[in-house]
């Protein structure tokens, strides 16, 4: 979380203070918020290539705004023409540059820059697949070698409606021909990106 404090002394776990030059607002319902362009400028100082990207993920992505993919990475930055050069201008571009539409949650976000870190070919965001249950859209995967890939947050674990969905959901998938690869914050880093990288081998030899 970033905030504008009050007082020069404020330390609040967890917040990172900054003193911005200048703020532009939008009022919204009687309450002033700042504007989009105004919070990016504000955070491209302050986070990593990879927050940003997280950040621009979700601008554009169905959790926190249209799920019709009418937000892309490109309209982001075309908002931000209007602002003077600013400190991180650089680096947020980058991390536009490589951020896409319909992402589901940031965790998602880490793990598709894990994969190509890790020398993995790109994997595709929401592809539809066709299935007697109807299309579904896999986290990430590779269409070419039908592999998809999931992120499975605690409540896929402990809601047992979405668990006997997701049972279903799997079933649909693989009786299409493709491999299911579920994935948890649990799993190592390395441990994901092994079980990736040997189905994508496997496949590759079909």
């Amino acid at each position: 979380m970033s905030v504008t404090p009050r007082t020069a002394g404020t330390k609040i776990p967890g917040l990172r203070r900054h003193k911005p030059r200048a703020l532009a607002f939008d009022d919204r319902e009687g309450i002033a918020v700042a504007t989009e362009p105004e919070v990016l400028r504000q955070i491209s100082s302050v986070l990593s290539e990879d927050e940003l990207v997280a950040v621009v993920d979700a601008i554009c992505g169905p959790w926190s705004g249209p799920d019709d993919g009418s937000i892309t990475p490109e309209i982001v930055w075309n908002k931000l023409t209007v602002l003077p050069r600013f400190r991180g201008s650089r680096v947020l571009r980058r991390a536009i540059n490589r951020a896409c539409v319909n992402v589901g949650s940031p965790q998602e976000t880490r793990l598709r820059l894990m994969l190509i870190r890790a020398g993995l070919p790109t994997p595709v965001v929401a592809h539809p697949i066709r299935t007697a249950a109807g299309v579904v859209h896999p986290d990430l995967s590779y269409p070419d070698l039908r592999i998809a890939i999931e992120y499975d947050g605690d409540h896929h674990r402990t809601d047992r409606q979405q668990w006997s969905h997701d049972i279903e959901r799997e079933r649909s998938v693989r009786q299409q021909g493709w491999d299911y690869i579920r994935v948890t914050a649990r799993m190592p880093d390395g441990l994901i990106v092994h079980t990736i990288r040997e189905a994508i081998t496997e496949r590759s030899r079909e």
